[in-house]
């Protein structure tokens, strides 16, 4: 379960499911797989307009399952702090569901998030 992170200007803590409950212009952090749509009612999101070298800081990086780039921005993330790979490219409007099969070994994997 991801700890609400205490909310900035560019890092909000929300709480809902899909991929249209990241709010534009931000790159979403989903507590559960599907973009917590098995979760009655959503489950939290870590939404961000910034790069965060450890997730862990956020008390989030054992426990992001799905991802989603709302941002006009390639979105990377990777397993290791400091943007260190392997990482996965999410372009804009796109999104990594660590339920899906071709997706698992991101689920619950990643340590940083590099918006360029």
């Amino acid at each position: 379960m991801i700890t609400t992170p205490t909310a900035t200007a560019d890092i909000l803590p929300i709480k809902g499911q899909g991929e249209e409950a990241c709010p534009k212009g931000h790159f979403c952090l989903y507590d559960d797989v599907w973009f917590n749509l098995n979760q009655k009612g959503g489950s939290a999101i870590v939404a961000t307009a910034m790069s965060i070298s450890d997730l862990t800081v956020l008390s989030i990086g054992e426990y992001v399952s799905s991802f989603y780039n709302r941002t006009a921005l390639t979105v990377y993330i990777c397993k290791g702090f400091e943007y260190v790979g392997p990482c996965k490219e999410i372009k804009p409007n796109e999104g990594v569901d660590g339920g899906k099969h071709e997706n698992r070994e991101w689920n619950r994997t990643v340590r940083s998030v590099d918006i360029r």
